[in-house]
């Protein structure tokens, strides 16, 4: 027999009729055994017969990972109707069991949507005995299926099924499709091992984005899944807690699905007689997903309509109408045509009685013992075997008036028949799934068109929400970016004059220089005096441009010093009124500034107003640095790689140092003469960057 899956509940009976559809629970004792007797749980299990039952248990383990853009995606998982959320939410149920583990404006809002599944199954408890249709008289073939469904429940699944949900908003929206690549690898469950601790310095995937992330989870069956170290639901916990679910189950099973069968599958239905016949919702499933998709959209903007209205009674937004496209005009056309020709149908409908296409029957061929009357074959005699099957009445409602399509005021009141509208259309959506459940002929007929509008149109009506919170926020930073980039052109215009006025020196220079030597030619001088002067002229040409003037930024920044060899920093020490280097440094207290001085540059405390200053000599020629009111001049050298070596302006082999190369804290600052090595190199950075 072919059978469908549906969510267990403690109400669930052998025996009782269901609905396939609307996944409600029907009259019980549809189906009995072949002995007619009421089914119990003892026809689900073989008697125990020694020597003859395998009390091994196997498991079949089904693993789900994938992103979901659609809420029916998730509840198809859960084999949960569409047509079952519609109802339970509009009545305020809030959703099949099954589901109300998700957060449907979280899903909506979100992102990424990551859902994750794993199904096991221990056994297949099936009834096969189960097979005897109890008709009950007097049960019109109108009510056939709100009595007794499409199908009955003939077994059930023990196991376990563990569902998570993983919604992510995004700050930085850009960067979806780098983290949801991440969040596939680190969730993966084909991978044999958890990642826990990043390896090799590697962050975990939550530190690595600025968002907001949800994890839902339910579970049937296993027991207590978490052990005591799991205290919150992350990436890796909940990997790990997903991939131990099947060993978690295989010692605490339980109920997770019933088995369906449908009527038509057996042989005593068809024996019976009967009027009307189980409705078919094989087509049906895929309208009830869509209906579903679309409602939610509806439920998420109908509380953004509430939310955006009071923001605009608290003065906190302001709205802005939409443009009236002309594509509204023609589909609004189409809309009031539609429904002015479902109203005349309505209206006749309400004249006489259901015509021919709107009511039928079909009768087989009675048994050779049965009577011919002049109308045809009569039912009065009938035996047992006889069959007649009525087709349902199409029923005929007033149809609902469509939506006008014209954008809403950009106002309270605008707002406020926004939220009406939005609500009548989740109406239309619940009358339509009443309407399939009616007759699923309804999922795929191509002319039933309006029955309620497009989520996307809907939203192409609703004035547009701006925050005026967040409007004077990104002002107030569009304004300091412009500031910012009106301060680094004015730094670096400052520069070019600068070095505009150091190249106009560097050209009198040159030009003195060629005057003083053509004079020195014409003149019967010595060589020495001539030799004297030429050296006086070129020192005059380094003093002014030592290093081409380079500074690795702009004057009076506030600054950090790092050693490129020891990683260490330059900094205050209070006590000792010296400077040292340190490994860990805190606060303001690491400032210094760039100053320009007569020779070269000074380094300047920002807190302590005090210079870098030569102070004691030491051996092999080292000069320790400490602190002072008048600073040393410094020139610095801008090497290949980026870093700066800091010279002694009147003694350019003297590069600043830490002594003795280590990386301990309280080592002293140096100025070092010979060979140079990465102690020498520095980082000099804007400190507020750093």
């Amino acid at each position: 027999m072919a059978y469908l899956l549906a969510p267990y509940n403690s109400a669930m009976r052998l025996g009782m009729g269901f609905n396939s559809f609307t996944q409600q629970l029907c009259i019980n004792d549809a189906v009995k055994t072949t002995d007619n007797q009421t089914a119990t749980e003892r026809n689900l299990r073989p008697q125990y017969k020694k020597g003859e039952m395998d009390s091994s248990t196997s498991q079949v383990v089904t693993w789900s990972a994938k992103f979901v853009d659609r809420i029916s995606e998730v509840t198809d998982s859960l084999n949960i109707s569409g047509s079952l959320e519609i109802k339970c939410d509009a009545i305020g149920g809030g959703g099949g069991a099954s589901a109300q583990f998700i957060d449907s404006n979280k899903f909506k809002e979100s992102d990424l949507n990551y859902f994750i599944q794993v199904k096991v199954t221990n056994e297949q408890l099936v009834a096969h005995d189960v097979n005897e249709f109890c008709p009950i008289a007097n049960v019109s073939d109108a009510d056939f299926t709100r009595v007794y469904g499409d199908s009955f429940i003939s077994g059930f699944i023990e196991g376990g099924e563990f569902n998570a949900l993983v919604s992510i908003k995004l700050k930085d929206r850009s960067k979806a499709k780098e983290i949801g690549g991440q969040l596939k690898i680190d969730l993966d469950l084909k991978a044999a091992t958890v990642h826990g601790e990043a390896e090799g310095g590697k962050k975990d995937l939550e530190s690595t984005y600025e968002g907001e992330t949800t994890i839902s989870v339910s579970w049937t069956g296993g027991g207590d899944i978490k052990d005591e170290n799991v205290t919150d639901w992350t990436f890796a916990s909940l990997k790990a807690v997903a991939m131990e679910f099947p060993e978690h189950v295989m010692a605490c099973p339980m109920r997770t699905n019933a088995i369906l069968t449908k009527y038509t599958s057996l042989k005593s239905f068809h024996e019976k007689t009967l009027k009307g016949s189980p409705l078919d919702y094989e087509n049906a499933g895929v309208y009830s997903s869509a209906l579903l998709d679309a409602y939610m959209d509806f439920k998420v903007m109908w509380r953004n309509i509430q939310m955006a209205a009071w923001e605009v009674e608290q003065g906190q937004s302001y709205l802005v109408a939409k443009p009236n496209l002309p594509e509204l005009s023609e589909m609004a056309a189409e809309a009031k045509q539609y429904y002015a020709t479902q109203t005349d149908r309505y209206q006749k409908s309400l004249l006489g009685p259901a015509t021919e296409s709107q009511a039928s029957s079909l009768i087989v061929p009675a048994t050779p013992s049965e009577e011919k009357s002049e109308n045809g074959w009569s039912d009065v005699d009938a035996t047992p075997k006889q069959v007649i099957k009525m087709r349902l009445r199409e029923p005929v409602e007033a149809p609902l008036p469509p939506n006008a399509l014209t954008p809403y005021a950009a106002n309270i009141f605008g707002l406020d028949k926004a939220r009406r509208d939005c609500r009548f259309e989740m109406i239309k959506i619940v009358k339509e799934v009443d309407a399939v459940a009616h007759d699923p002929k309804v999922a795929i007929d191509p002319s039933r068109t309006w029955q309620y509008l497009s989520p996307a149109i809907f939203r192409l009506l609703l004035p547009s929400v701006h925050n005026i919170d967040a409007e004077k926020a990104a002002a107030a930073a569009s304004e300091e970016a412009r500031l910012a980039a009106e301060n680094l052109t004015k730094t670096n215009q400052a520069v070019q004059d600068e070095l505009t006025e150091t190249r106009r020196k560097l050209a009198d220079t040159q030009a003195n220089l060629v005057k003083a030597q053509d004079q020195l030619c014409q003149k019967t001088s010595s060589a020495a005096d001539l030799e004297k002067r030429l050296a006086s002229a070129e020192s005059t040409v380094k003093e002014l441009i030592p290093y081409g003037g380079y500074c690795p930024v702009p004057l009076d920044t506030p600054v950090r010093l790092v050693n490129v060899g020891t990683g260490t920093a330059v900094d205050w020490d209070f006590e000792c009124n010296v400077t040292h280097m340190w490994q860990s440094y805190f606060g303001p207290k690491q400032g210094w500034r760039i100053i320009r001085s007569k020779y070269g540059f000074c380094i300047k405390h920002i807190d302590q107003n005090k210079y870098l200053q030569c102070q004691t000599y030491g051996d092999n020629g080292r000069i320790f640095i400490g602190t002072g009111d008048v600073g040393s001049a410094f020139l610095f050298e801008q090497m290949p790689d980026g870093t700066t070596m800091v010279h002694l302006a009147d003694r350019l082999e003297y590069t600043l140092n830490v002594e003795g190369g280590t990386s301990a804290n309280n080592t002293k600052l140096i100025l070092w003469p010979l060979d140079k090595n990465n102690n020498d190199r520095w980082r000099i950075r804007d400190y507020r960057q750093v």
